[in-house]
């Protein structure tokens, strides 16, 4: 069938015949970790004996609710990691990171981020500027903060000085967040 049919000039279709011919082992790239990704998903699934069992409800305060358990345990077994939390009562991604530093630091440890200004929702999880009687601070954590060079990178000299005091945590935020720096690659 014609495209001059529905308007579309030859040049246009043949422009963008070429662009899918130059994305084409990029696409082809995406389909191979796709299926990687997928068989992964379904060797922890079997491995972890997932069965419609799991998917019934549980009365009570989900002690003992095999569902979740062993949803968790496919969700270590798929990423890689010791052990996973999926709830439906983790509302957002300061949620959770606020029960992540909340459950790793106490009194006394120190928090150094090392990426500039943190997203602005966790000042009031962190204690910058705002005291609501749960933060971090006020719980004792150590809060420091390194900023990034005006090229938007880590600042290594400073990072290193910062470092001598040994903090609990180090943290780094790779999204921009609602700044205007570029976010970090994994590399």
């Amino acid at each position: 069938m014609s495209y001059k049919l529905f308007g579309i000039r030859e040049e246009l279709r043949q422009w963008v015949e070429s662009r899918e011919e130059a994305l084409r082992p990029l696409f082809s790239r995406m389909k191979r970790i796709k299926e990687n990704n997928t068989l992964r998903v379904m060797e922890a699934l079997s491995h972890c004996g997932l069965r419609d069992m799991h998917f019934h409800s549980y009365t009570g305060y989900a002690y003992g609710d095999p569902g979740r358990d062993v949803t968790e345990e496919v969700y270590a077994r798929v990423f890689g990691t010791e052990d996973a939390l999926v709830r439906p009562a983790i509302a957002s991604g300061t949620h959770a990171l606020s029960l992540l530093l909340s459950g790793c630091l106490r009194s006394g440890d120190e928090l150094l981020i090392i990426s500039g200004a943190p997203y602005d929702t966790l000042h009031g999880v962190i204690g910058i500027n705002c005291q609501n009687g749960a933060t971090l601070t006020e719980k004792g954590v150590i809060y420091s903060e390194v900023a990034l060079t005006e090229e938007g990178t880590f600042d290594a000299p400073k990072v290193k000085e910062a470092l001598r005091s040994l903090p609990k945590m180090v943290y780094i935020q790779r999204s921009q967040g609602y700044s205007f720096r570029r976010s970090f690659t994994e590399s």
